[in-house]
């Protein structure tokens, strides 16, 4: 424990030297277009009569920040009276805001960084604010200017100036421009009477630290922020670390291996020492020795391969030519290790030959099913031999101190600390503390026995009074009664079976209580594609309500669950899933989720529902929707030594109905995406297999397109215009002008026609379904084509996705023209289809954005992927159109026209070769040029 605690006091007070702007994000009160480097996760806290507030800010992407945060209002109460909301014991007001950052140019030569975002964008928007901001730095000076609406109200701007002289010290002033009379409450919270002025703060950085205190004309504020860079293979020095398997002694002959047990339970010792557990070991034909393993305590799946594979090189038979390796999770097999040439390997353990050269005789595959046999009598004896491991931990696993038990097998019984937290309470922060026991027992082949009792040590959650307003069934939302329940509660006990029915294709099924809230029985399967970026799965359960008291007994509230899942990887490590199906609460829509990984391990992500159940029992929201953000921890990266502990928590606006879905214990996905989506494909699939970071250091040969997408995307769609421009006047695109015209023109002719029949059906089902299919097309096909442009794996598809990104954008900014120009009246103004007003209106009919839009988008795809069926999609958003009363026929008809114009257009761009001349490609394999010539 003193060792876990002496690496972090040293960690923060000098572990952070490159995070050199780790401080505020922003000036005082005023955004500026300063980032922190990609990956750092900021905590802070500040104060300024009457405002309290707990934040958190993330730095995502290299161009996007996100930030959450809780903000207290001293001296206004919550609720007012003791039968509204949580009663007038509720303590003082408190509001959770959340905002983004956008940069849309880094700052180069002359060129200052510019950025723009907003915060309080949706909810109680009680602190909405949007702004711009351009930031330059002039030596030891950071200058801001910016413009604001909302509470910001007009010009603001302001300086940083961190001179060399003071080494952590910076002077910061601005000018604030927020209009504290619009501020919420700001009569009973004394603000109003502030006006906008110039505020001055002084800030002090140690390491990950930055502290803050600031005058802001007569109020005086103090903040303090701690910084933490995630985009790092580590934050704490492996000190703890057992050493690699490296006894030395006399190996056996093939024949003496044969014929006695004693060398193969010598094997099965030394791994059962190295925490490995269900070790599988089998000599093969041709000399082939197979082992099939899992680590309990190493985190990356090549290097608990690499641990193995030295420890058999040392204690195989003589003869033998060839290891190969099956790593397995919860008893599914996730990948094999085929190592050819053993004198190559040995080598490479030894520190003589490079992992390049390694990487030339080792194969690696998604495991097959008949990789995981069947237990020998060899096995059960050696593993009966081995004594259970049962130790009291002390920071080594991440908790201040638990107790485990474990043998040698998969079964696991373990005592720890558990921390549940509310933010919605009396106070900022509420929790509850309890002491989780489980028992997880392998009771045959892949079924699994696993049980959890918790017992409440401390809780204030309950104190959150109040009852759920919600008008659907109160799946989630009757939270504080569980919390009253008895100190001792049954949190889970479950059977479970796997199966691996086929390579890269996995199942269970689940029965008992799953988890605080349910019981009942459930089943999943998940599949996972080949050499491509996407995985999916289908969960269906079937649960009935568990009763507050954290016992055995039910409540009369049943329900099935049915969800399936496409989880697609998209480039820094980062996830995107989508869920569609039916909810707790037996609403049915969809769940989407983005998550990134960053280097340390952690991940940060967020989610958003939309069902078709409506709840308006939150403020003046129209209808909440589920949504909030989540963390994911390994613990490997704040200890001394490796771990394949996690922890996390999740953080929602409020905790409703709508969306829910089942805590299931075991998700097949969440278990094996770490193995089986990322350790396998991360570089060539051997990283740290020799405990050494050894992964290639490549040169760095220019930004990445999306490191800076704006910029980059905006230069070639300009460079695109530029060559548009000048193919305007080639008789190909009079041609098709004439033919659209001509289209265009002959459609007219029924315009009122197409129009009375609208009104005649207007209200139907028909009509409506068509109206909404015709608003969403375009958001979902210029969503999917930014999902194609981000792949990583498939140049094809990524340059169809940029064309229709490309396209989508130009043809809105082209009708923002036309419709300017032309000024046709729409048909719900009731001027019919002849009335004109050029250049007077700005919302004008003619053309339509949406069918534009969507024919742009889905042209390149069309034309990539010979798919004509595509324009049929697309002529369901003109459809819509004309269904709103928005369009009249011939406006949707020249949007076509118009949208696979520049649809094709950008297509053919990204179809064409780059310049030619030199390119320089590096790789594991070395370097290579390539110099086109035609």
């Amino acid at each position: 424990m003193r060792r876990f605690l002496a690496c972090w006091t040293g960690l923060f007070a000098c572990g952070a030297i490159s995070v050199a702007e780790a401080g505020p994000i922003g000036l005082i009160n005023m955004p500026d277009a300063r980032f922190n480097p990609d990956g750092t996760l900021r905590f802070g806290m500040a104060y300024a009569r009457p405002y309290f507030d707990l934040s958190a800010n993330a730095t995502l992407l290299p161009w996007l920040e996100t930030n959450l945060g809780v903000t207290r209002i001293t001296g206004v109460p919550g609720f007012s009276t003791s039968s509204s909301g949580f009663g007038a014991n509720y303590g003082a007001y408190k509001d959770k805001t959340a905002g983004l950052k956008v940069r849309l140019l880094a700052e180069d030569g002359w060129w200052p960084s510019v950025a723009i975002g907003a915060q309080d964008p949706f909810g109680t928007r009680l602190f909405e604010r949007q702004y711009a901001a351009a930031t330059k730095t002039f030596g030891d000076a950071q200058v801001t200017l910016g413009y604001g609406t909302k509470q910001i109200d007009g010009a603001f701007g302001g300086f940083r100036y961190t001179p060399s002289w003071l080494g952590s010290w910076s002077l910061v002033s601005e000018y604030d421009a927020s209009d504290y009379k619009s501020f919420p409450f700001a009569e009973e919270s004394h603000v109003s009477g502030r006006t906008r002025g110039v505020s001055t703060a002084i800030e002090y950085r140690l390491g990950w630290m930055t502290a803050a205190v600031s005058s802001q004309r007569g109020v005086t504020g103090a903040s303090a922020y701690l910084s933490i860079p995630l985009d790092r293979a580590e934050w704490i020095a492996k000190a703890a670390e057992p050493e690699p398997y490296a006894k030395v002694i006399p190996r056996p002959t093939l024949a003496q291996w044969e014929h006695d047990a004693s060398y193969k339970k010598r094997l099965y010792a030394a791994l059962f020492r190295q925490d490995f557990k269900d070790v599988r070991i089998r000599m093969e034909p041709s000399a082939r020795l197979a082992l099939t393993l899992t680590n309990s305590r190493i985190s990356q799946m090549s290097r608990a391969v690499g641990r193995a594979a030295r420890t058999a090189l040392l204690l195989a038979p003589l003869e033998t030519a060839e290891i190969r390796v099956t790593y397995t999770t919860n008893g599914l097999p996730v990948a094999t290790y085929e190592f050819s040439d053993l004198q190559k390997l040995n080598r490479y353990f030894n520190g003589l030959s490079t992992r390049s050269a390694l990487a030339e005789s080792v194969a690696i595959r998604y495991a097959d099913p008949s990789s995981y046999s069947e237990r020998e009598t060899a096995e059960l004896m050696a593993a009966l031999e081995e004594p259970t491991q049962a130790k009291v931990l002390y920071g080594d696993e991440g908790g201040v101190i638990s107790f485990k038990s474990q043998d040698v097998g998969l079964n696991l019984f373990q005592v720890k600390p558990v921390l549940s937290t509310y933010l919605n309470g009396p106070n900022v922060f509420q929790y509850s503390l309890g002491l989780l026991t489980t028992y997880d027992r392998e009771l045959a082949e892949r079924l699994f026995l696993n049980t959890g009792v918790n017992a409440i040590l401390y809780e204030n959650i309950s104190e959150a009074t109040g009852t759920s307003n919600s008008t659907l069934p109160h799946v989630r939302s009757d939270f504080t009664e569980y919390a009253k329940g008895p100190r001792l509660r049954v949190d889970h006990v479950l059977l479970n079976r796997v199966y691996h029915p086929s390579e890269r294709t996995y199942a269970r099924l689940t029965g008992g209580w799953l988890e605080q809230m349910y019981g009942g029985v459930g089943g999943q399967w998940l599949y996972v594609e080949r050499g491509t970026p996407w995985a999916v799965d289908f969960s269906i359960d079937a649960v009935k309500q568990r009763d507050f008291d954290g016992r055995f007994d039910f409540r009369d509230y049943q329900t099935v669950t049915a969800l399936a899942a496409v989880h697609y990887k998209l480039p820094y490590q980062s996830t995107l899933t989508t869920r569609v199906g039916r909810f707790l609460a037996r609403d049915y829509g969809a769940r989407f989720e983005i998550k990134r990984r960053f280097r340390i391990g952690m991940e940060l992500g967020a989610w958003y529902t939309v069902t078709n159940a409506v709840d308006t029992g939150i403020g003046d929201e129209r209808n909440y929707r589920d949504k909030g953000v989540f963390v994911s921890i390994p613990f490997e990266a704040l200890l001394p030594s490796d771990s394949r502990v996690v922890t996390g928590f999740s953080i929602a606006p409020w905790t409703r109905d709508v969306g829910q879905m089942v805590n299931s214990p075991v998700d097949l996905y969440q278990m094996l995406e770490k193995p089986l989506m990322l350790d396998l494909h991360k570089s060539d699939g051997l990283a740290r297999l020799g405990d050494v970071e050894d992964d290639y250091n490549l040169p760095y040969l220019g930004s990445p397109m999306w490191d800076r997408p704006f910029e980059n995307l905006g230069r070639m769609t300009v460079q695109d215009w530029g060559r548009g421009a000048g193919a305007l006047g080639n008789s190909g695109a009079w041609q098709y002008a004439l033919i659209g015209t001509g289209a265009v023109l002959g459609s007219a002719a029924l315009d009122r026609s197409v129009s009375r029949f609208v009104d005649r059906h207007a209200g139907s089902g028909a009509i409506d379904t068509a109206d909404s299919v015709g608003k969403s097309l375009p958001l979902a096909a210029m969503f999917g084509a930014g999902l194609a442009a981000l792949s990583e794996q498939d140049k094809r598809l990524s340059n169809a996705g940029i064309a229709a990104v490309q396209a989508g954008a130009t043809g809105l900014l082209a009708n923002v023209g036309i419709k300017y120009a032309v000024g046709r009246a729409r048909p719900v103004d009731e001027r019919g289809s002849g009335d004109f007003a050029p250049f007077k209106r700005s919302d004008a009919s003619f053309p339509s954005n949406h069918a534009t839009v969507m024919w742009a988008a889905v042209t390149p795809f069309a034309r990539e992927y010979d798919a004509p069926w595509l324009y049929g999609l697309a002529a369901l958003t003109n459809a819509g159109r004309i269904a709103s009363r928005e369009h009249w026929l011939s406006d949707t008809v020249a949007s076509s026209f118009l949208g696979f114009a520049i649809g094709d257009f950008f297509w053919e761009q990204r179809r064409k070769p780059d310049d030619k001349g030199p390119r320089v490609g590096v790789s594991p394999a070395g370097v290579t040029l390539t110099w086109e010539t035609k």
